[in-house]
């Protein structure tokens, strides 16, 4: 089974995980929520301090507020505004300084001035830290973030990853992994008429810090060529991007326009990483990292109103995208006598984009509207043969391919009132994707462009919307989409992939060394999932009740149904639908109680051919997910003479997903093992569900201790237990003979938080 089966997509666990520590994060928010009309004319500035204390170490809980060690963490906020915008007066400058989360990895600082119709000027910085690992541990030596990785002389050679020795084991150590994006900016303004202003904003991005990559060892190894030895590293993240965005807007009594040029400079400080290949005597392999590279683009929007009732929008857009970076590899790699054509990409896209939208509001009771949207992403990079080394197969000549689409989306839409209460819309929607290619002819492909099996989509799509207000109590809300997705295909399109050369394909009976890079690999009749044609059926609907001026109620749901069509193999169903509901009852003027519960399922079923030279046969394979989310919570302001608020919620979410095989039928040849016997292609039975639990409980209070001065505590209790056999793979003992092992978990974690802060407000 292919790994991305065995990663789960945890959505709203995930979302309660991060909901919950930005809440704890702003235990004080208490003090925003407290409507002040005085606030236009006498600004509310705060500054907060405390302390939160987290009462074990957890990379997964912390994983974006670096609140990921045990201890404590600095809670630091502020709100200070001030100018003679504000008052009695008749000034027009305002100025602010803000900060958030200065205590901890996710802090946030900013500060503007301006004088209102005239001119502002802002600058900010924030700073995030992103903990990605739990348990990582490796015998390889250097910095995270840095570029060269080496062993200790002791570890020496392994042949077999499974079977390591107790000198090798000891050598590993536990490494977090992290990255950190530190980011500067600065924004201005100036008013130079009611008609004309310019802008501008500058962004500097600093990323630091490194992410997990597979680095391929021993491929190149004379003596070893046909093997290859992935080992998990810490691939740098030293990277430097500058924007920039000034703008020139013009308003008129009718219309409006804004000229703008946006560029983007990405810069990496490392062109390469080295490190000692475990299995090839502690010779250096190398890895190139991201090329450095520009885009500039000039931008181009505007409106105009012909009358009341008829507008029109639109926007053009124009970028290039270069990348001339050296190429960077280790001389293994090269075919002696056989250079390369060229040492740098010179890689060049220009992209274009047009839109433009008319809305006439035709009668009282009808609106029509019809829009299109035009994209086209143009690769002019030249394609060129390189002849160089191949992992497992020796020389090998490939040509890079220049890669094009365009994408044409068509809108007509109309919302007609039916009567007083109700109604309703309907629109129809046409989108076609063109793909072309350019390549290089050369020895291997010699078709230069008959290199791409999906070269045009289209998607007509047809909805339907009402809306009734069946009483001033009860509102209700339908809809159904219709989705029709067409992919034409050249099954015998040649692409740059290798198919092992001198194999017999049994179900056509041809020689794949005449026919090198067919289909791309994949067998006729398969299409993938994200372009095969299919009919999708889409339904929605919504009711909202409020039973008394205290008491109200929601349910909504979605249902999805997709059928694909024409295709002998690759995916043939799926659904998915959700459902949720919710309450909320005032029982107070200051009091409130809400519930809710969320369920979300999905599944689909693909269909498999595999073969050898010799025989071949096929089996299915059925992916769902499924997850529920209960939540209660509760507000209660005004206690004990107006100075205790308290607020407090209970968060349940329970997901999984579960991976089940189906042997269907021998096709080509026979065989005489059973067919469940075949547990290497996990053709029968059922993988171990990948499921994760969250349990979250949050509470907090404010207490007035003068109009001036707030108390605030928090309380948070987390609980993650996460079941993935995905991660089996990575312990030692456990991993392919090839692998070297990492020890890496799921996260599962279960952390108390107790947070302490004094508010001091003032005008």
């Amino acid at each position: 089974m292919k790994a991305p089966y065995g990663k789960m997509k945890m959505g709203v666990l995930a979302a309660a995980v991060q909901g919950a520590l930005l809440a704890m994060c702003a235990v004080s928010s208490a003090h925003a929520e407290e409507p002040d009309l005085a606030a236009l004319t006498k600004p509310d500035n705060y500054v907060e301090v405390g302390v939160a204390v987290t009462d074990s170490k957890s990379n997964k809980f912390g994983e974006y507020t670096g609140m990921n060690d045990d201890g404590a963490h600095l809670i630091g906020n502020f709100s200070v505004k001030g100018g003679d915008g504000y008052g009695p007066g008749e000034g027009t400058r305002r100025w602010s300084v803000d900060g958030s989360n200065l205590g901890l990895d996710s802090r946030e600082l900013n500060g503007s001035i301006g004088d209102q119709g005239k001119w502002n000027v802002g600058i900010g910085y924030d700073e995030l830290q992103h903990n990605t690992t739990t348990g990582y541990q490796t015998p390889y030596q250097g910095a995270v973030g840095g570029s060269n990785f080496t062993l200790p002389t002791a570890f020496g050679n392994t042949a077999n990853t499974t079977a390591l020795t107790p000198t090798q084991s000891a050598l590993f150590q536990t490494t977090d992994v992290n990255n950190v994006r530190r980011n500067t900016s600065f924004n201005a303004g100036y008013t130079f008429s009611p008609q004309w202003r310019v802008t501008f904003d500058y962004n500097n991005l600093e990323q630091s810090g490194a992410k997990l990559m597979a680095f391929s060892t021993d491929g190149m190894v004379v003596t070893n060529a046909n093997k290859e030895k992935p080992a998990i590293l810490p691939n740098p993240t030293d990277y430097t991007t500058d924007t920039y965005n000034v703008a020139l807007d013009w308003t008129g009594e009718h219309g409006h326009l804004t000229g703008a040029y946006y560029a983007s400079i990405f810069k990496d400080r490392n062109d390469v990483v080295k490190f000692a290949n475990f299995f090839g005597n502690n010779t250096t392999d190398w890895m190139s990292t991201a090329p450095q590279n520009e885009l500039h683009q000039f931008n181009l929007s505007g409106g105009y109103r012909f009358s009341p009732e008829t507008k029109l929008t639109g926007g053009y857009s124009y970028g290039r995208n270069t990348q001339d970076a050296n190429y960077v590899y280790n001389v293994l790699d090269t075919v002696a006598g056989n250079p390369f054509p060229r040492n740098a990409l010179n890689g060049l896209v220009v992209t274009t984009h047009g839109d433009a939208k008319l809305v006439n509001q035709t009668t009282k009771d009808l609106k029509l509207s019809a829009s299109v949207v035009y994209n086209k992403r143009d690769n002019r990079t030249d394609s060129n043969s390189y002849e160089y080394n191949h992992i497992g197969v020796g020389v090998y000549d490939l040509a890079n391919i220049a890669y094009t689409f365009e994408k044409t989306a068509y809108e007509l839409a109309g919302d007609y009132r039916l009567g007083k209460n109700n109604t309703i819309r309907f629109a129809y929607n046409y989108d076609e994707t063109k793909r072309s290619c350019d390549r290089a002819a050369n020895a291997d492909f010699p078709i230069p462009n008959n290199c791409l099996w999906d070269t045009k989509t289209t998607d007509n799509k047809f909805s339907l919307g009402y809306r009734l207000k069946a009483t001033e109590a009860v509102n209700l809300s339908v809809g159904y989409v219709y989705s029709d997705r067409n992919t034409d295909y050249k099954q015998g399109a040649m692409v740059n992939v290798d198919n092992t050369a001198g194999s017999t394909d049994p179900l056509t009976g041809v020689k794949i060394a005449t026919a090198f890079g067919l289909n791309g690999g994949d067998y006729p009749g398969f299409h993938p999932l994200y372009d095969a044609s299919r009919n999708e059926h889409l339904f929605k609907v919504g009711v909202n009740w409020d039973a008394t001026d205290k008491l109200s109620f929601g349910v909504n749901g979605r249902y999805a149904d997709d059928n694909y069509t024409g295709d002998q193999y690759g995916a043939q169903d799926g659904k998915s639908w959700n459902i949720n509901l919710d309450a909320a009852y005032r029982y107070a003027d200051e009091g409130s109680v809400f519930a809710y519960i969320s369920q979300d399922y999905k599944d689909r079923y693909i269909k498999h051919l595999t073969q050898s030279t010799t025989a071949a046969y096929v089996w299915g394979d059925q992916l769902k997910d499924d997850g529920v989310t209960i939540g209660l919570g509760f507000k209660q302001g005004g206690l004990m003479g107006g100075k205790l608020d308290l607020k407090g919620d209970f968060t349940y979410s329970d997901a999984k997903s579960s991976y089940s095989g189906d042997y269907l039928a021998w096709i080509v040849g026979t065989t005489t093992a059973t067919s469940c016997a075949l547990a290497t292609n996990l053709t029968c039975g059922s993988a171990p569900d990948i499921k994760n639990k969250l349990t979250q409980i949050k509470l907090s209070g404010t207490y007035k201790v003068d109009k001036q001065s707030k108390v605030a505590l928090g309380y948070i209790y987390q609980r993650l237990s996460s079941d993935d056999y995905y991660y089996n793979a990575y312990q030692t003992g456990y991993t392919a003979t090839s692998v070297l092992p990492t020890n890496q978990k799921s996260g599962s974690y279960d952390v108390n938080v107790i947070a302490a802060s004094y508010i001091y407000s003032f005008k």
